[in-house]
């Protein structure tokens, strides 16, 4: 059984027209995370496919996670679902606020989207309520980015509790287990890396923009690509590096043993990228 999920701004016959069918389902506290698909690479390169996966996904009723370590692209991919405007005509209301608030701050973030007023002197219960109170009424697509812990997703399910308007709520975290706190009707999405030729289409991208890359650096390029471990933000920040050194291969070969010293196989270890780009700043 299927109903047409249809943008509020568009007559039926339009939303028709646009082929958007999706199975019926609920807005739930415990079923509410959307699903979003591997990393949204049309903003680091020219495929599109991914986008058409990621926009069927969001007005699609399947509720899941988008799971990922540092640098994976969730926040990229997530803001730019978030803020496209095909996608928001399907909501009365957006909210978007990071998880690593504490309570009353997170709570605030969300009611000022949703229902700009001031609500700073109210008590944190109060916020809840009125949150409640207008999320009951509309349909809304909510963001929740960077989960660190399950505390965030428990201050926050009461106002969504019992909702059932094909509202949509799209949340990031790095930590699997956060993600199955949530108890979705399907399994979290692990962002999977970027494969080796995709890393060296980005890191061509981002140092040459519509220039083609020299031949004589395309050999040590796929090397510093691939050294990359696939994660989006670090190719964008060595891409940074790689432009001061004026396309010069040795100069180029020096960046490649840099990153041949750094490990980004573990969470905690991936803040490597930062001090890898901070070492390499240029000199004022």
């Amino acid at each position: 059984m299927t109903e047409e999920l249809v943008p509020r701004h568009l007559p039926m016959r339009q939303a028709k027209q646009n082929h958007l069918t999706v199975s019926i389902g609920s807005t739930r506290s415990n079923k509410s995370i959307k699903k979003i698909g591997r990393p949204f690479l049309n903003h680091f390169s020219e495929n599109n496919g991914e986008h058409d996966e990621v926009y069927g996904l969001v007005i699609s009723v399947t509720e899941r996670h988008k799971v990922g370590m540092l640098g994976l692209g969730k926040t990229t991919l997530a803001e730019q679902i978030y803020n496209d405007q095909i996608v928001s005509y399907y909501f009365d209301i957006h909210g978007k606020c990071q998880a690593y608030s504490w309570r009353g701050e997170l709570l605030l973030t969300l009611l000022n989207d949703v229902e700009p007023s001031d609500h700073t002197k109210k008590a944190d219960d109060q916020l809840t309520k009125e949150l409640r109170q207008v999320l009951l009424t509309k349909r809304f697509l909510i963001l929740i980015d960077d989960v660190w812990d399950t505390k965030a997703w428990d201050y926050l399910h009461m106002c969504f509790q019992g909702i059932k308007n094909s509202s949509r709520i799209i949340l990031t975290t790095r930590l699997s287990d956060v993600a199955q706190y949530a108890k979705c009707e399907s399994n979290p999405y692990d962002l999977p890396l970027l494969r080796d030729d995709e890393s060296w289409k980005l890191l061509q991208k981002k140092v040459f923009h519509e220039d083609n890359c020299q031949p004589e650096l395309g050999d040590v390029g796929f090397k510093i690509a691939k050294s990359c471990g696939g994660l989006p933000l670090f190719i964008v920040l060595v891409a940074g590096v790689l432009k001061e050194k004026n396309n010069k291969e040795d100069l180029w070969k020096k960046v490649e043993d840099s990153l041949d010293a750094l490990s980004i196989d573990r969470l905690e270890e991936s803040m490597s990228i930062i001090g890898f780009s901070y070492m390499n700043l240029p000199l004022l």
